[in-house]
């Protein structure tokens, strides 16, 4: 829960969603970090889990609709790889390795600007297009057939076999 992942922008965009949308739009939080106490977090449509253990975290993603991750940098997120593997959409910044994983409108959507109404527009683009079922199955598919073991095992191999 830091700037530079973008909790603050993602809280002030869920501010602009549930202004625009006739329905109350839930924004679940996990983690800890400085924002955890810095940030109001005390609004009708948050709930702050705090840190979660990562036998925990399965079944956190998988109750969500969109997992949001408007980083200002990243290597390849964690998070990013787990959420997706659990067949949760994603909207990410295209930062660092972030468009190696997820790509744009096949299994979840990339943006530049990270600003509150720029995520908020994505947001309720995601959830009005219907999307998701189909980012859902294609996420799956991408972690499956690049982040499993024996996929990264052969990638290895291949690198290091001499010819």
């Amino acid at each position: 829960m830091t700037h530079s992942k973008g909790v603050d922008q993602i809280v002030e965009a869920m501010k602009i969603v549930n202004n625009r949308t006739d329905e109350s739009i839930e924004l679940e939080l996990g983690g800890n970090g400085p924002l955890a106490t810095e940030l109001d977090l005390d609004l009708d449509f948050v709930t702050y889990h705090g840190w979660l253990d990562h036998d925990e975290t399965p079944a956190f993603y998988n109750q969500l609709s969109l997992f949001i991750l408007p980083s200002i940098s990243e290597g390849l997120p964690t998070v990013l790889v787990e959420s997706m593997a659990c067949g949760t959409p994603v909207l990410a910044t295209s930062v660092g390795g972030i468009p190696d994983l997820v790509a744009d409108e096949e299994n979840g959507r990339l943006i530049t600007d990270r600003n509150p109404e720029t995520l908020a527009d994505a947001i309720i683009d995601m959830l009005k297009a219907n999307q998701l079922g189909d980012f859902h199955e294609s996420a799956v598919e991408t972690i499956g057939e690049n982040y499993r073991k024996q996929p990264v095992q052969d990638q290895f191999c291949e690198l290091l076999t001499l010819e």
